[in-house]
């Protein structure tokens, strides 16, 4: 929607978009990743949780695991 939206709107957005693909972005680091991936969210796109992370390799492994 353009705008911040938050954990708590992914379980009103997400059953409403069940047809199409969902990508979550914003904010999003190893904690909330799962958090996120909870509600169904189809993607999850991350800058910072591995870029700022002291072991990248590791962060993108933890994250393909969610």
């Amino acid at each position: 929607t353009g705008q911040i939206q938050g954990l708590e709107k992914l379980n009103k957005f997400v059953p409403l978009m069940q047809s199409y693909p969902t990508v979550a972005i914003g904010g999003i680091d190893l904690n909330r990743a799962q958090e996120v991936a909870k509600w169904g969210v189809g993607s999850v796109a991350v800058v910072r949780a591995i870029t700022e992370a002291d072991d990248y390799v590791e962060a993108i492994n933890t994250l393909k695991s969610v």
